[in-house]
C-alpha cells in the first residue's frame, strides 16, 4: 500500500518481507530460509513495539506476543548452527570437538523437523487480522495528531538514552554489562532504521557502523554460548572429555573480543547526534547534553550472521542472553521505544 507516512511505509514493508519469508519456510526449510525469518520477524517485533506506545491496545500485544513466539522458537536452533560452524572451523586444531559436533548435527536434525512442524501448522490467518487493525489504528492516530512525527523522534531519542545508560555500566570483567548495551542498542538500531528519514542529512553510513557495532557484541554473545553449551555436553554425555584446550582456546577468543570491542565502544556515541525534539512550551529552554567520548578506534571485526545485514527500512536481527543450547532466552524486556524514563538499569537479559 503506498503512502507518504514513515511509519506506514516501514510498517507494510515489514509485514510484506515477513508473509514472504513465512511462506518461504512453509515451502522449503532451510538454513537460509530460518535466518531470514528470524529478520522479518524481529523487525515486524520492531514495528510493533513502536505502535504498542502510539496506540496501546491488547491486539497489539497479542500480535507481539505471536510474533516473540515465533522467535523463541527458533532460537535454540540458531544457535546449534552457529556453534556447528565454529566446531567445523576448529575442529582439526581440538580433536575433542567431534564428539561435540555430532552431537550437534543430531540435535539440529531435530530442532529442524520441530520448527518445520510448527511453521506448516501456524498459519497466519489470526495474525493477519489483527495486523490489518493495527495499521488502521496507526493511520487514524497519524492523522489526528499533528506532531506525530515529533513522537516518533522522541521513540529514538528515548531509545538512544537508554543506550547511553548501559554504555555506562559495561563492564570488561562483566560480559553481561556489554549483552545489556547490545539489547538496548539493537532496539535504538531498529528505530533508527525506521525514522532516520525525519533526521536531515542523516549519515546514511551509520546503518553499516551500527551493524558492525552490534556485531562486535554478538560476537561476545556467541563466544559465551558456545564455549557454556559445550562444557553443559561434557557434563551430561562425555565427562570423561577433557576441556582444557578448549576451554582455553574460547577463553582466549572472548579475552581477545571483548579487548577488541572494549577499544571501539566509544564509537556509539557517533550515530545519534541530533538535537532532541521540545514541547512548545518548552521550546526556549535550553537542552542539556550528556558529555560524549567520541572516540572510536579501528574499524571492528564481525562474524558473517551477526548481526542480521543493516537494511534501512528497518531490519535486525540478534540473539538474546542464553547460557547454552539448552538455555531458555526470555524475549520479554523494558521497552525502549516507550517515552519516558530511561529505564531502570535492573540488568535482566532479555530484549527483541
Amino acid at each position: 500500500m503506498e503512502t507518504d507516512s514513515i511509519l506506514l511505509s516501514a510498517f507494510d514493508e515489514r509485514w510484506k518481507k515477513f508473509r514472504a519469508q513465512h511462506k518461504a519456510c512453509r515451502m522449503e526449510f532451510t538454513d537460509e530460509a530460518v535466518h531470514d525469518l528470524r529478520v522479518t520477524s524481529r523487525r515486524l517485533l520492531a514495528v510493533l513495539g513502536l505502535a504498542k506506545v502510539l496506540v496501546p491496545h491488547p491486539r497489539v500485544r497479542k500480535a507481539r506476543q505471536i510474533i516473540k513466539q515465533m522467535i523463541e522458537d527458533l532460537n535454540e536452533l540458531r544457535d546449534v548452527q552457529v556453534m556447528l560452524v565454529e566446531t567445523s572451523e576448529n575442529i582439526e586444531m581440538m580433536p575433542e570437538l567431534k564428539p561435540f559436533r555430532k552431537f550437534l548435527k543430531k540435535r539440529e536434525a531435530k530442532l529442524m523437523r520441530a520448527a518445520y512442524k510448527r511453521i506448516k501448522q501456524n498459519g497466519l490467518s489470526e495474525l493477519s487480522k489483527r495486523i490489518g487493525k493495527i495499521r488502521e489504528s496507526l493511520e487514524k492516530e497519524e492523522q489526528a495528531s499533528p506532531q506525530f512525527n515529533e513522537r516518533l523522534l522522541e521513540a529514538a531519542h528515548n531509545a538512544y538514552a537508554l543506550a547511553e545508560q548501559a554504555y555506562g555500566q559495561v563492564d570488561p570483567l562483566q560480559a553481561s554489562s556489554i549483552h545489556r548495551l547490545r539489547l538496548a542498542f539493537k532496539k535504538f538500531r531498529y528505530l533508527v532504521e525506521m525514522i532516520h528519514p525525519l533526521v536531515k542529512d542523516f549519515p546514511i553510513g551509520n546503518f553499516e557502523n551500527m551493524h558492525k557495532y552490534q556485531g562486535m557484541m554478538g560476537n561476545i554473545q556467541d563466544a559465551e554460548v558456545f564455549l557454556n553449551s559445550f562444557l553443559e555436553y561434557v557434563k551430561e554425555h562425555s565427562p570423561q572429555t577433557d576441556t582444557e584446550n578448549v576451554t582455553q582456546f574460547c577463553n582466549a577468543r572472548l579475552k581477545s573480543l571483548i579487548v577488541d570491542f572494549m577499544e571501539n565502544k566509544g564509537e556509539v556515541f557517533t550515530f545519534w547526534n541530533f538535537d532532541k525534539p521540545q514541547n512548545e512550551e518548552h521550546k526556549n529552554e535550553s537542552l542539556h547534553h550528556t558529555s560524549r567520548n567520541r572516540s572510536g578506534g579501528r574499524k571492528p571485526k564481525v562474524r558473517g550472521g551477526q548481526p542480521a545485514p543493516a537494511d534501512r527500512k528497518g531490519e535486525g536481527q540478534d540473539e538474546e542472553n542464553r547460557p547454552g543450547i539448552m538455555g531458555d532466552g526470555n524475549t520479554d524486556g523494558p521497552d525502549l521505544e516507550q517515552p519516558g524514563s530511561a529505564g531502570n538499569g535492573d540488568g535482566k537479559n532479555t530484549g527483541e
